[in-house]
């Protein structure tokens, strides 16, 4: 008989009286997506709490949030911070929430940009944090106009957020930026301005149409890896079968 963990034991024993559905499974420890599960009954419950269980003993269990999942991308120095761009998030959607792709800037209100440029600094504040990068994730409910936050990450953005997409955007080295805080010679920018849209795609089977379809009139494509031709079931960031960097501007 299989053992079970005091938390997955707790919560089967419970039962649907007192479990919020549908709600999100995931692992504390980890990364790229991999352990996320949907949950919308309990009859899914022991099924997500295994998955999850293979990448971490420690679980954390979420409300699931509709809406728009974005990344505020933010230089802090000295204690003060600034939002230096904001990233759409392309995402396969349940049950694994899979990131197939980013695009900068993020298309908002402006009325929700100025919300997220006053929050973020907030949150930062209360986490501590005062120097260096930091990759906050949020949900956009653009019906009710409201902003929830995910998770804050203290580093760049990966997946070529950092490296590749805000200087593809906005012109702004952040990655020298970086350098020049740890040596303690930043200095905040007087105004960062959207000059392009600058996105990356990722190749796997839910992708296939995009690649497929991808608009070469209007975006050139810097940078292209593809490995090779099986196409992949994706059900964490890290099951991708190639890449492409793009830029441009929509007419």
């Amino acid at each position: 008989m299989e053992e079970l963990s005091p938390v997955k034991a707790r919560l089967i024993n419970k039962g649907q009286t007192d479990f919020f559905y549908p709600a999100v499974i995931k692992p504390c420890t980890g990364c790229g997506k991999k352990g996320v599960h949907i949950v919308r009954s309990g009859q899914e419950l022991a099924e997500a709490l295994e998955y999850a269980q293979k990448e971490s003993g420690t679980l954390m269990i979420e409300e699931l949030i509709s809406g728009r999942e974005i990344s505020a991308e933010s230089l802090s120095f000295g204690g003060r911070h600034q939002v230096i761009q904001l990233t759409d998030k392309e995402i396969t959607g349940a049950p694994h929430f899979v990131e197939t792709g980013h695009r900068q800037p993020a298309t908002l209100s402006e009325e929700i940009k100025e919300t997220i440029n006053r929050v973020v600094p907030r949150i930062l504040d209360a986490v501590g944090f005062t120097d260096g990068a930091a990759h906050t994730e949020l949900k956009i409910d653009e019906k009710s106009r409201r902003i929830y936050l995910i998770e804050v990450n203290l580093r760049g953005g990966g997946d070529e957020i950092s490296n590749s997409l805000v200087r593809l955007s906005t012109g702004f080295d952040y990655v020298r930026a970086m350098i020049e805080i740890a040596l303690g010679e930043f200095r905040f920018p007087s105004e960062i301005t959207d000059k392009n849209i600058a996105g990356i795609l990722y190749l796997c089977k839910q992708t296939k149409e995009k690649f497929e379809n991808f608009d070469t009139t209007n975006f050139d494509i810097l940078q292209k890896h593809i490995p090779h031709t099986q196409l992949t079931e994706s059900t964490g960031n890290y099951d991708r079968d190639g890449y492409i960097i793009y830029c441009g501007k929509e007419k």
